[in-house]
């Protein structure tokens, strides 16, 4: 079963994003309308506290395979849980949001533990990007599978076809660590599909998407045959001039300014923007500071238009907008003017 924290406590959205590939594989999903980020524990707890008592009602459900899937802060919240009810918690989906290293952590908690799992998952342009490959790679460290797929876009859930992926992943890895019995011709079947696509993002001249995927390939398939291919693959890939001329020119667009470092400036960039048109209005509201939330918002709209949970905040604010603040927020959620 799989319970879904949504930061914002909108169940259906989160439970939608995973039902088609839920069905298929036989999964129940739990998701809450009241799990939240930003705020204090008991929400999250109370909410998981309650699906544990529906599952336990269940006898039916498999108490060994719980799984947990959140986004930005609840991912968070998500890996702490885990930890809390080891035994039990058999993954974590955990998207644009991680952990850092702490001794008593998801790493040191599941290290060398097979019946464990993390799918990590992040926009490409996400603020917490380098956080989620940073904690898998201490997973990598620490010898717990995982899994991480980036998707385009920015920080928000994945698109459905990711959330099937990481709930497939899952339960391959159910089948590797005993957690359910081996299906060896469905795993057969999703080993042909990632060696083509490692095939053909090598054919596209994805290179360092390839190596990654031909990485993974080989670590979570080492029983059969195909792994060796993989790795092989991978290895040679990182000997090849094809990925010393993709190095050279990554190098050579930095110079330029246009490069893949733009996309972790654009990340750094939608870190200050979500600050500007959030976090911080939301403070100074809660402070009565009307004025200085609209100079937040003045800031943000430079940047990109209001838009999501800062519409509500900017209604708040809009009551104490001078003409100029109002000429300059114009545009923004139409329902705040």
């Amino acid at each position: 079963m799989l319970f879904v924290l949504d930061p914002r406590g909108r169940a259906l959205l989160g439970l939608q994003l995973f039902q088609d590939r839920a069905a298929r594989l036989g999964w129940v999903i739990l998701s809450s309308y009241n799990t939240l980020s930003d705020g204090p524990p008991e929400p999250n707890v109370n909410a998981v506290n309650a699906m544990l008592a529906w599952a336990q009602a269940h006898p039916s459900l498999d108490p060994t395979r719980l799984y947990l899937a959140g986004f930005s802060g609840t991912a968070r919240a998500a890996l702490g849980f885990a930890v809390a009810l080891r035994g039990h918690v058999a993954g974590v989906i955990a998207v644009g949001g991680a952990l850092g290293f702490s001794l008593g952590g998801p790493e040191t908690a599941f290290a060398g533990d097979s019946t464990f799992a993390y799918f990590g998952s992040a926009g490409t342009r996400d603020f917490n990007y380098e956080e989620v490959l940073a904690m898998a790679d201490r997973f990598r460290t620490t010898r717990v599978p995982f899994r991480v797929e980036a998707f385009q876009g920015p920080h928000s859930w994945p698109p459905p076809d990711v959330c099937g992926d990481a709930l497939d992943w899952l339960e391959l890895r159910a089948m590797l660590g005993e957690l359910r019995a081996m299906d060896s011709g469905w795993v057969r079947e999703r080993l042909a599909g990632e060696m083509a696509r490692a095939a053909e993002l090598e054919g596209l001249g994805r290179w360092a998407e390839a190596v990654r995927l031909d990485d993974a390939i080989a670590r979570d398939y080492a029983r059969w045959p195909e792994a060796r291919d993989a790795a092989g693959r991978a290895a040679a890939l990182r000997r090849s001039p094809v990925l010393a001329r993709y190095d050279a020119e990554a190098r050579r667009l930095a110079e330029r300014g246009d490069s893949l470092e733009a996309a972790s400036a654009r990340r750094l960039l939608a870190r200050v923007f979500v600050n500007l048109a959030f976090y911080e209005p939301r403070a100074y509201l809660a402070s009565g500071s009307l004025d200085r939330a609209l100079r937040m918002f003045e800031a943000a709209v430079t940047i990109g238009p209001i838009q999501g949970d800062g519409c509500g905040l900017l209604r708040d604010a809009y009551t104490a907008a001078t003409a100029a603040q109002a000429q300059r927020l114009a545009g923004q959620c139409a329902s705040s003017r």
